[in-house]
Order: C-alpha cells, then structure tokens, then sequence
C-alpha cells in the first residue's frame, strides 16, 4: 500500500486545518481537540487545542477507532495460520456454542455480519472468567450469521480479544501491546491501563495525569430524530455513559472495541504503518525499507478490501464497505462513511463515537486524526464535524 501518486504538501492547506481544529475549542464548540497529520512516514503537524494540566500532549478516550487496532493484532494470527476468518468461533472459544452462534465464524466478527449486535457485556465482567463465559453462553443471534449488516458497537470485539487469548495463552491487551503497539513505537496508545496491560502504577498515575475527562457538548437532536436512538440513553446521568468511560475501573479494563486511550499523533502513525506495507515508522525520522515489517504485505491487502460484499448499512442507506476491522472509503457515498469528500475510494480508516476520526490514503500517503473530548449529543453534527475536518486534511496535498 505504498502510495501510488506523486504528490507535494500544500503549506496553506495544512495551516488551513490547524485553524479550522483550533476554531472549535476557541469557538466554545468543543472544550478541547487534539488533530495530526502524517505523511511518508513522518508527523507533519500535532496539535492540542485547550487546557491541559501535563506536560505531555493529552490523551483522549478513541472509542471505536480501537477497534483498528484490535483487528490488526488478529490479523498476525491470521497470517500464521493459527486462526482462519472461516473458522467457526466456537472452535477456539467453547463457551460461544450455545443459542444458534456455533454458525458465527471469525469473518462476521471483524465485518459486524455476525448477528448480535446489542449482545449485553460489561466491561467488569472481563476479568472474571465466570461471567465472561456466562455472558457469551446467554448471547443469542437476531439473524443468520453473514445476511445482514448492522454495526456491533462492542461485542465482538470482545469476542476477538477472547479468541486472541485462546490461541496466544496471553492476556489480550498484553498481546496487543507487545506484538503491535511497542513494535511501531506507539507509546501513546493504551488499551487497558491496569496490571492485566502491563501497565505499573507509576505508568499509570501519569497515564491519568494527561486523560482529558469526556463531557457532553452541544445540543441534542429531536425527539423524534433517528440520531437521537444513537446515544445511551443515560449519556449524562449519574453514573451513567459518559460517567463509566471517565471512571478508572473502565479505562483499566481497555475495551477493546471503544476503550482506548490515546493521541492523536500516535493514531495518524498506525496508519502511516499500514501504508508502508506493514513496516514500523520513526516519528522524526519517518520509514525505512529496513525496518522491521510487523505485517505481510498480502495481510495488509486483505485487511484492506472489502469483505462485506454489497450489503448496506441501514444507519445510512449505503453499501457497509467493510473490510477487517476498518471501513473502506469506495465509492462517492464515502462521506457517510466519515471519510472526506477528496479522500481517495482506497482509504481506509475507523470512527468513533462522539467525534473521533482516524483514516489513512494509500493514494496520497496521508494520515489523519481528530480526537475530542467533547461528546456530541448529535451524532449527525459530530459525523458532519468529522467529514469537514477530514476533507481539509485531504486537501493538504497537490496531486
């Protein structure tokens, strides 16, 4: 994925994107925003916007742009032939062959095809192995596996990390972390931020140190609205949503589907890797064809097509595009799929909810991402917010 057209950064396209991100937190839009653009390897700009209380840059909750990360680490199972995406997930996690799921096979995890998307699992419930198996025991299908298309906000997820732990006999968040994140230097990514992580107690205080809280932010949609179904419905109450991802005991587990940590530089770098076929990039330095390839570069190709065939998404009326664990840009309907409008038909990325964005052009060799920590109440807006933000950074190049 090398990219394929030659092109040159546009100087005032890039300041024209730091403007548009520093206008949302002096706006009072959103109470603080952190962007990076990458390319060929490197970070071209990285910028806070809004308070903060280290010296370090912030970190922000992603949501599900984790759920790229988790993908890719099955995807080295997957190039070692320790797992298959035909193989039935009940072959390697006992406890999923009840109600119907023995049909769930490991391709429907990572293209949201598996048929339960509400399935119930809290995040307490991971590191207490009884429950964890009860939880996917109780689990029952709403459709056949592979027919229809509807996006699972965490469960399978869940379901991948408990597959990565079957096979490798490691806790899933240390695999993720000494397999992917520490290979491409990913210092400012965590999934999970407890002992289970590999994460001591002086790493963690300053880990806390730099989290920007979540806080709800502008207004919501009508009652009436089909965004209003999107958000929990107990966004802000008491010990509701947005209470639980700001409590340590949810950041300490690291959901692997919504439960990341992290800066955006560290986000925009993933997918520089992933575009220089698999190969870990030096941040100041960027890549070099010696360094060490974490991915086949067939492994990257087949993560990055599309394997949901023609089903549509029915949140937007459009073809899902799905690939393993990342959304494929495609099509002109890739907007509605958080990708800018010049972004190329080969992009390839993941959003998350409330307004993160996080994407790579294989065509330009660019990287974007945007992280918040104002949750919008209207996901319409936030997804609009994302799109416009995303088409600037596409901008930044002169093809």
């Amino acid at each position: 994925m090398v990219p394929t057209t030659c092109v040159t950064l546009d100087d005032g396209a890039v300041d024209e994107l730091e403007a548009a991100v520093g206008e949302l937190v002096e706006s009072g839009e959103l109470p603080s925003a952190q962007f990076a653009l990458a390319h060929n390897g490197r970070i071209l700009a990285f910028e806070t916007y809004g308070p903060q209380t280290a010296e370090e840059p912030a970190l922000y909750t992603g949501f599900s742009v984790i759920k790229a990360v988790t993908s890719s680490a099955l995807w080295l199972l997957l190039e070692d032939r320790q797992l298959d995406l035909e193989d039935a997930v009940a072959e390697h996690v006992t406890e999923f062959a009840t109600n119907g799921k023995e049909a769930v096979g490991i391709g429907h995890l990572l293209t949201h095809t598996a048929g339960f998307p509400a399935a119930p699992f809290a995040a307490g419930d991971w590191d207490n192995t009884g429950r964890r198996a009860a939880r996917f025991r109780q689990w029952r299908l709403d459709w056949a596996p592979g027919s229809r298309f509807v996006y699972h906000p965490v469960a399978t997820m869940w379901v991948v990390a408990a597959l990565i732990e079957s096979v490798t006999e490691s806790d899933y968040r240390i695999f993720i972390r000494n397999r992917v994140l520490s290979p491409l230097g990913l210092d400012d990514l965590y999934l999970g931020l407890g002992d289970s992580a590999g994460i001591d107690g002086s790493e963690r205080r300053n880990v806390e140190d730099r989290i920007a809280d979540l806080v709800a932010v502008g207004r919501p949609p009508r009652p009436d609205s089909p965004q209003s179904y999107i958000l929990p419905e107990d966004l802000e109450a008491e010990g509701g949503f947005l209470d639980v991802c700001n409590s340590s005991s949810y950041r300490e587990v690291g959901v692997p589907g919504g439960g990341g940590i992290m800066t955006a530089r560290a986000l925009a770098m993933l997918y520089q890797a992933l575009m220089r076929d698999g190969r870990a990039v030096d941040h100041n330095n960027g890549a070099s064809e010696n360094a060490t390839r974490l991915w086949k570069r067939e492994t990257i190709q087949n993560a990055c097509r599309i394997h949901s065939r023609a089903l549509t998404d029915p949140m937007t009326g459009v073809a899902a595009n799905r690939g393993l664990g990342l959304v494929i840009a495609g099509d002109e309907n890739r907007v509605f799929r958080s990708f800018g409008e010049r972004c190329s038909p080969s992009a390839v990325g993941h959003a998350g909810m409330g307004g993160q964005v996080a994407w790579g052009d294989p065509e330009t060799g660019l990287s974007f991402a945007f992280l918040t920590n104002g949750f919008d109440r209207d996901p319409l807006r936030a997804g609009a917010r994302g799109v416009r933000l995303s088409s600037l950074a596409a901008e930044c190049v002169k093809r």
